[in-house]
Parts: C-alpha cells; sequence; structure tokens
C-alpha cells in the first residue's frame, strides 16, 4: 500500500485555499485506508469466528480511528432471508399456514361427520324408546 506523498508546500498552499471549509468542519484531513486482511475466508459451521484482533505497530504514522467493516457475501437461502426478510417470513407464513390448514380440515371433517353419526344414533334410539311407550 503506498500513502500519496504531499511536499510541505503543496500541504501549505492546500490548507489556505480550503481554510473556509476546514473552519467549518465541511473538509478534513483525514485519511482513509482500506487494507483488505483475508479474502476467500470460509468459517466453520462448529467454531464460528467471533472476533478480531488487529494490531498496528509503527511508528511511521499515527492511527487515531478504526473501524472495521465484514463484506459478507451470502449465497441461497441465507442471501434471500437476510436482503428479503419481510417477504420471507410472509412466505414462510402463508406456507405454514396453507400447511396447517390442509392437514387439519379432513380431521376436523371426519370429526364432524363422527359427532352426526353419534348424534343420529342417539337420536334413533331415543325415537324408538319413545315409540315402544
Amino acid at each position: 500500500i503506498l500513502l500519496q506523498y504531499e511536499s510541505t508546500l503543496v500541504r501549505m498552499v492546500k490548507k489556505i485555499i480550503f481554510i473556509v471549509p476546514y473552519c467549518l468542519g465541511v473538509w478534513n484531513e483525514d485519511l482513509h485506508l482500506t487494507v483488505p486482511i483475508m479474502q476467500n475466508y470460509a468459517e466453520r459451521v462448529d467454531t464460528p469466528t467471533c472476533a478480531a484482533v488487529i494490531q498496528l505497530s509503527t511508528n511511521q504514522f499515527h492511527v487515531y480511528d478504526a473501524s472495521i467493516y465484514f463484506d459478507v457475501q451470502l449465497q441461497g437461502m441465507k442471501y434471500l432471508l437476510y436482503h428479503w426478510w419481510l417477504t420471507s417470513s410472509l412466505v414462510v407464513l402463508v406456507v405454514f399456514s396453507f400447511v396447517c390448514c390442509a392437514t387439519t380440515s379432513p380431521m376436523m371433517l371426519l370429526c364432524c361427520y363422527q359427532v352426526n353419526k353419534i348424534r343420529d344414533c342417539y337420536y334413533h334410539e331415543t325415537t324408538e324408546l319413545d315409540d315402544e311407550e
């Protein structure tokens, strides 16, 4: 990684030209450096990665603030569940409801049929007893 060199004269002229944006906080002298650390890393399911320790030790430059970003490339079902979470949850809810209705409806019909059959048998027994008296 090669950082762009600025001579002292160029740096001073740049500060004088942009003095107003510097004072207002619109412009600053931060240097953002992107350093790819791991590429094509696949973590194991049984031991997931839960922390990252990065140590910079040099006297050449000073680090005032640092952040780490993970650019994860998901595929397949994981991609859909992460990026389309609302649509995925609605689809799962509809499919689950359909399966519940499809499996309980025949049992409910069978139960109602059995209840009606028992009621009819009881009704015929009571009418036969009333007719005998």
